[in-house]
């Protein structure tokens, strides 16, 4: 079972996602004290992000400094998300 971090559709269904195992989210949540992303702190909770925060959530995660490549990959995926949920919302 994976955590999947997604931008929803405007049926809320998921359009895209990216998908955390429970490794790499406590490596992830293990990496600093970032208040929006450490919303996600309980694996098996569901947490949403309104469109103002993402930008805020990008940040904060171009601040994280890993040094698995693994969890890097994983970062740069949800990097990539964020930046196409703002691309979205500004588009």
């Amino acid at each position: 079972m994976s955590l999947d971090i997604c931008i929803l559709a405007p049926d809320g269904t998921p359009s895209e996602a990216v998908s955390l195992s429970v490794e790499h989210h406590w490596q992830l949540m293990a990496m600093g004290n970032s208040i929006l992303l450490h919303r996600m702190a309980d694996y098996y909770t569901d947490v949403e992000y309104n469109c103002n925060e993402v930008s805020y959530l990008l940040n904060e995660l171009n601040s994280l400094c890993a040094k698995e490549e693994n969890v890097r990959g994983q970062i740069e995926a949800f990097k990539k998300l964020c930046t196409k949920a703002i691309s979205a919302k500004t588009g």
